[in-house]
């Protein structure tokens, strides 16, 4: 074989996966939303904080919501900006969500952060 043909064929065993990610693709289109569930999974919270879940991160702050304009209220709010400083490894609510999308991203493309 020559060295061209042992080139196509190593560059058609890369591509051979690419259908896991066409199955993912959804998941990373802009505008798209995730669960807070799956974007703070439980492996992310022992990771990056003192919790075991984002419900018990909510519970412990004494924070309550119900819909998602509630939500978003909460997280705007100073109180959990120093709730996030406290109980996490994140200077802000902002840099806590960038770190969740990328361990998301991350957990889905089958690398470890």
């Amino acid at each position: 074989m020559s060295k061209n043909n042992d080139e196509d064929i190593k560059t058609i065993e890369c591509f051979e996966d690419l259908d896991f990610l066409t199955e993912t693709q959804n998941d990373f289109k802009i505008g798209n939303t995730l669960s807070i569930h799956k974007l703070f999974p439980p492996h992310f919270m022992y990771k990056y904080t003192s919790c075991n879940s984002f419900d018990n991160f909510i519970e412990i702050g004494n924070f309550n919501y119900n819909t998602q304009e509630e939500f978003d209220a909460l997280v705007a709010k100073p109180e959990f900006e120093e709730h996030v400083k406290k109980y996490t490894s994140f200077e802000s609510w902002k840099s806590m969500v960038g770190r969740a999308v990328n361990f998301f991203a991350a957990n889905k493309l089958g690398v470890e952060l």
